[in-house]
């Protein structure tokens, strides 16, 4: 028994074998097409954004548990926060260390505890930049928040072609606020 194709492949052999009529020069460029057009879809799969919410713009992931990690940019403050959604419970307000591990580095970072939503907790990163530079060169993450009795819980998230729909959900925000007229607010985080 052959070993089985995975979809991808299954699927290029099967246009292969439809092209063989056509001639060697139309089959690759079939090929090529059709294999441009998985990869292309596939890596900015992980990633959401939404361009059309009133109070802000955001460009975010969910791992297999249903945890969110994104950006979210604020119409009104014109600012832009890195945040995660997870189960973990935290006191609003309050701020708490985790580390944080790519597939281009690792490092401790500080969160700020912002509130309940869904049944999780939702929390900022203090330091935008230095989360958005551990997203923007790295392909994984993981973040890993300390729990009571010397024990962590980490939340692991697939960043592939995060940059690409940041840029996207960024320039479009930066469209929205021009055509508002709005002038920066206070707070932290990164500012359109």
């Amino acid at each position: 028994m052959g070993a089985r194709l995975s979809p991808l492949l299954y699927y290029l052999r099967t246009l292969y074998n439809f092209a063989y009529d056509v001639g060697l020069e139309m089959k690759r460029k079939c090929i090529t097409l059709t294999a441009l057009f998985f990869c292309v879809n596939s890596a900015f799969a992980e990633w959401t954004t939404d361009t059309t919410n009133k109070e802000y713009f955001w460009a975010a992931t969910t791992n297999d548990e249903g945890h969110v990690f994104g950006q979210y940019c604020y119409h009104e403050s014109k600012n832009c926060l890195w945040l995660i959604a997870v189960p973990t419970k935290c006191e609003s307000s309050s701020k708490y260390p985790a580390l944080v591990n790519s597939t281009e580095g690792s490092g401790s970072v500080e969160l700020y505890c912002l509130r309940q939503s869904a049944g999780s907790q939702v929390l900022s990163f203090t330091d935008f930049d230095q989360i958005d530079k551990f997203v923007r060169q790295s392909d994984k993450i993981g973040i890993a928040l300390p729990l009571e009795h010397d024990r962590f819980r980490v939340y692991r998230f697939d960043i592939a072609g995060a940059a690409r729909q940041l840029d996207k959900m960024r320039a479009e925000a930066l469209r929205y606020q021009s055509k508002a007229g709005r002038k920066p607010g206070r707070g932290s985080g990164e500012y359109l």
